[in-house]
């Protein structure tokens, strides 16, 4: 693996390649401004584990925009969104070392009908 550090600079050795696992999905299907998903699948603990969430918000009038997630407590950062007239579609990601399980928190800025989540541990 190509990295760059510090002390040796270009072409230092990394950990190995990363390594992507999907832990687990749910869907609520309830009107809501925040959907909490409790139980979920992390995967195996690791000090340098990040977990991705892909989420899914359905609304038929306005499609909803999350502003905020948190992963097993932990604040998480959006990576890519996108939204058409119905369905938004956003990647968040946070490191989280510990647990197997943990609940996600996905709040909007308004209701929505759906919400639907597709978590990856890397």
């Amino acid at each position: 693996m190509f990295m760059v550090n510090q002390l040796a600079g270009f072409g230092a050795g990394g950990e190995g390649p990363a390594t992507i696992a999907w832990t687990d999905s749910d869907v609520d299907g309830v009107y809501r401004t925040s959907y909490t998903f409790s139980d979920v699948g992390l995967g195996s603990p690791a000090a340098n584990r990040q977990i991705i969430v892909g989420a899914v918000i359905h609304d038929a009038s306005t499609p909803q925009k999350i502003t905020t997630m948190t992963i097993d407590g932990i604040a998480a950062g959006r990576v890519a969104w996108a939204v058409n007239s119905e369905i938004g579609l956003d990647f968040w990601s946070a490191e989280v070392p510990n647990n197997t399980t943990g609940q996600i928190v996905v709040t909007l800025a308004g209701e929505a009908n759906r919400c639907g989540i597709g978590v990856w541990a890397v």
